[in-house]
């Protein structure tokens, strides 16, 4: 860990047992990072970082049941730009196998769905006409990325990709809370 490196991505995991000062060490990784312009973004369950959020003014995103949530990466998304496709694709891929990475092939298929969801809906496209969009498609590949994206489109994800995000994520420190 070279904190004077600023190439690179500076992800960090911290496991220990509890009360041995883990949350301490991170909250000063967070402030050392902002005060030198950097953006965090914290995964944490126990609300360990509630109180350096409130002080630091941090974005709080609470994943607990019964909270209303909207992830949707289509919201926002005035125009599909090479980035844009670059991100969704990656992230409708990782939905799709989590365990492996996809082929040419269905990189392919992936991309022509987000493009026809998005030329049909613009920034209200959801997963649900992505994977509406792969079941139109009369192959092999599109019909097993249709199975695959299921569980974010239909299933037990669904609540958390269709909708509007009312959420802002161009925030220096964001918090996800489990």
């Amino acid at each position: 860990f070279d904190k004077g490196d600023d190439k690179g991505n500076f992800n960090v995991c911290v496991t220990g047992k509890s009360g041995s000062g883990k949350s301490n060490l991170m909250a000063y990784l967070v402030l050392e990072r902002l005060q030198s312009g950097g953006q965090c973004f914290v995964i944490d369950v126990g609300y360990s970082y509630q109180r350096l959020g409130h002080k630091l003014g941090a974005r709080v995103i609470d994943f607990r049941e019964g909270r209303s949530l909207c992830l949707n990466p289509f919201c926002g998304l005035e125009k599909m730009t090479p980035q844009s496709m670059t991100f969704l694709k990656m992230l409708v891929s990782k939905m799709c196998f989590q365990k492996r990475l996809t082929c040419e092939i269905e990189d392919t298929t992936i991309e022509k769905a987000i493009s026809h969801s998005f030329s049909q809906f613009g920034a209200k496209a959801t997963l649900f006409d992505v994977h509406n969009s792969l079941l139109q498609e009369d192959s092999v590949e599109s019909c097993r990325l249709a199975k695959a994206l299921f569980p974010f489109s239909h299933g037990v994800y669904k609540e958390y990709f269709h909708g509007d995000r009312a959420r802002d994520f161009h925030q220096d420190f964001i918090i996800f809370e489990l």
